[in-house]
């Protein structure tokens, strides 16, 4: 079991995630709702004007008078018939825009609660989760990752922290810094051709060594593309265009 610190939550996926699960939430009372109360509305009109009333008049005899004429003295058939008139096309289009608003109201809420949990973890330090970890131990990575026999052994454990350079070419950086700069800019700590000037950069913070992309999405970790940020452990491999990487502590 290992403890690790969240100190920051990625917005933008706090809305894609709260939306999904917003319209998710939402599909099925909507549906049902809006489904329901057309198909009673469509029953009623048909049922009232079934009705028809034997109305006795002097003089007259017997007059018959069709229940959807009365009803429509006081406006109200006239109402319902609006309603059956839009059609069912219409209300499925109903429901596809409530519940695409559903996912947008729910899509802000959570940016809203990220917003007030990236405050208060930059005030208080952050939250601790415990992870156990033979959940991290079979997380897939590309050919040749840790688990494989295509890694070497590397450098001893005391060497510190570093990245072992896979591929291609074989080389060891040192990565035991607060701060080592993955670029191609001469003012690097680590200069590798073909990246953008400051590809990446790993910090060490609360104890945890973190990537954070400054690619815009080329760089991978363990296989999976890293959004902003990523927790580094000992033998995860890292992708940068065509270097291959893998951080050992």
């Amino acid at each position: 079991m290992k403890t690790y610190t969240v100190q920051r939550i990625e917005l933008l996926s706090l809305f894609k995630f709260g939306g999904l699960i917003g319209m998710i939430v939402a599909f099925l009372p909507v549906t049902v709702t809006y489904l329901t109360a057309w198909w009673v509305v469509n029953r009623v009109v048909a049922w009232l004007q079934g009705l028809v009333y034997a109305v006795s008049v002097p003089l007259f005899g017997d007059i018959s008078v069709n229940g959807v004429e009365l009803l429509n003295l006081g406006a109200f058939l006239e109402q319902l018939e609006t309603l059956v008139a839009l059609g069912l096309g219409l209300v499925l289009l109903a429901i596809l825009l409530t519940v695409v608003l559903a996912g947008l109201l729910s899509g802000v809420l959570a940016v809203i609660a990220g917003v007030v949990f990236n405050l208060a973890a930059q005030a208080s330090g952050g939250l601790e989760i415990t992870l156990d970890e033979k959940s991290l131990r079979g997380a897939p990575g590309p050919a040749g990752s840790p688990g494989g026999s295509s890694l070497p052994a590397g450098p001893p454990v005391n060497a510190g922290p570093r990245l072992e350079l896979v591929s291609p070419g074989q080389q060891v950086f040192p990565a035991g810094g607060a701060v080592t700069v993955i670029g191609s800019a001469p003012n690097c700590d680590i200069r590798l051709g073909g990246l953008s000037p400051h590809h990446a950069k790993i910090v060490y913070e609360n104890g945890q060594y973190i990537l954070y992309d400054q690619s815009q999405g080329k760089i991978q970790v363990q296989g999976y593309p890293v959004k902003g940020r990523s927790l580094l452990r000992d033998g995860f491999v890292i992708q940068m265009d065509q270097y291959q990487i893998v951080f050992r502590q």
